[in-house]
């Protein structure tokens, strides 16, 4: 499943693996060979033709609340996976993205992925200082800024 957002000029082309939990590194192996790397393939055969939309579809842009045609917002393609054994990882040149960090993320949630006891203890961080923005969560999830600490 692919998905296509828009958000302050930045526009996240997704692409959604789904997948059972796997209980063997082959599991895991075959995961990342088949799953992701076909995601990839998928952003990689997708980009070129949204980039074109985003350059010439007026009816596109006005969808995605973009205005003027020719100035085509900063476009990133991730593969989101329903698991975080690869997560931040590269598969043919597509960042991984687990769904657990994208909505940990989403939420500025960071100090739920700290032990239960540490929970209370420390102060809750906030992963965006000057405030959420579209930039700056491009940039939290590129950084991989929601591990930063944790691991």
């Amino acid at each position: 499943m692919d998905l296509l957002c828009h958000l302050d000029g930045i526009v996240l082309l997704l692409e959604v693996t789904s997948g059972y939990i796997r209980s063997t590194r082959h599991e895991a192996w075959l995961h990342r060979t088949n799953t992701l790397r076909k995601a990839a393939r998928q952003l990689r055969r997708k980009r070129p033709a949204v980039l074109q939309a985003l350059y010439s579809d007026q009816e596109l842009l006005a969808g995605l609340g973009l205005s003027e045609a020719g100035q085509s917002p900063a476009l990133y393609a991730w593969v989101v996976d329903t698991s975080i054994e690869f997560d931040g990882e590269a598969v043919d040149g597509f960042r991984v993205v687990s769904r657990e960090v994208m909505e940990i993320a989403l939420r500025d949630e960071k100090h739920f992925l700290r032990p239960l006891d540490q929970v209370g203890e420390v102060e809750e961080e906030t992963l965006y200082p000057k405030g959420f923005s579209a930039p700056a969560f491009v940039q939290v999830i590129e950084s991989e800024n929601v591990w930063r600490d944790v691991v």
